[in-house]
């Protein structure tokens, strides 16, 4: 679950029990803090069992910005995060010219950690499914072969990639989508799928469509143990709570997203 777009959650207690087994359940957590402030996060870690931490860094080239959340755990001392990886994430290849994944494994070893805190033990890299495609597409260009960004791909732990369920089922990134999914098969390295779900979007629907993009990796055989799947309401625009419905299914919300991709 990505801090980003919880601030709902954060701040009205009222709807915590709508989201119980999601709380109970969840297995990680995504660092990513635009719009909501570090109390906001305390109390949406303190809400949930997990600890377990992947923290997205927007990547415009070095130096490498590495945020550790440590204050958050100043802000709150109960809280004592599982620092599992970092996402270096950007839609330009070119700006890992020049850099490598050794040099980001060092500016994370070299972070701004609390006394005793746990380190990043991985570095995933992050894109978009454009960038994949053999001539990129639009503004986001291609990984080329043989580039420092196809090294730092093929040199780190995880591939993470942004798909909205809207345009990546079946519609115009499925094909970017899948290549990015195959190369980490390939590379033997944890696939990320964050499900995101843009502004302005319709107010129904994504758990269909999540489901069904969820199903069309399943026929292909492409899931592995220790992937993982990032559920993201950007802006918080979507319903974001009860987590099952009337009936005891998993709900058309953010919780019922997560709390359905926790049942699989």
């Amino acid at each position: 679950m990505a801090f980003h777009g919880t601030n709902n959650l954060a701040n009205n207690a009222s709807l915590d029990p709508q989201w119980g087994y999601v709380r109970q359940n969840l297995d990680g957590l995504w660092g990513n803090n635009a719009a909501i402030s570090g109390d906001e996060i305390a109390r949406v870690v303190n809400k949930v069992d997990t600890r377990q931490l992947i923290t997205e860094s927007d990547f415009r080239g070095s130096p490498f910005f590495v945020e550790t959340y440590d204050y958050v755990e100043q802000i709150d001392p109960r809280i004592d995060f599982e620092r599992e990886a970092i996402t270096f994430y950007t839609d330009q290849p070119g700006r890992w010219d020049g850099d490598t994944i050794a040099d980001a494994r060092r500016a994370v070893d070299r972070a701004a950690y609390g006394s005793g805190d746990d380190r990043y033990t991985n570095v995933f890299t992050g894109w978009q499914p454009q960038n994949f495609y053999p001539n990129g597409e639009g503004s986001r260009p291609p990984i080329r072969s043989g580039s420092s960004a196809e090294r730092a791909l093929l040199d780190a732990d995880g591939v993470f990639v942004e798909c909205p369920n809207d345009v990546c089922n079946g519609v115009v990134y499925e094909d970017g989508f899948f290549r990015a999914m195959r190369t980490a098969r390939a590379t033997d390295q944890k696939f990320i799928w964050l499900a995101s779900r843009p502004p302005g979007s319709p107010q129904s629907g994504w758990l269909r469509e999540f489901q069904t993009m969820y199903n069309r990796v399943s026929a292909e055989g492409l899931w592995r143990p220790g992937d993982i799947i990032v559920v993201i309401a950007y802006g918080g625009q979507y319903p974001i709570v009860p987590e099952i419905d009337g009936n005891g299914n998993a709900a058309d919300t953010t919780t019922g997203l997560l709390y359905w991709a926790l049942k699989q």
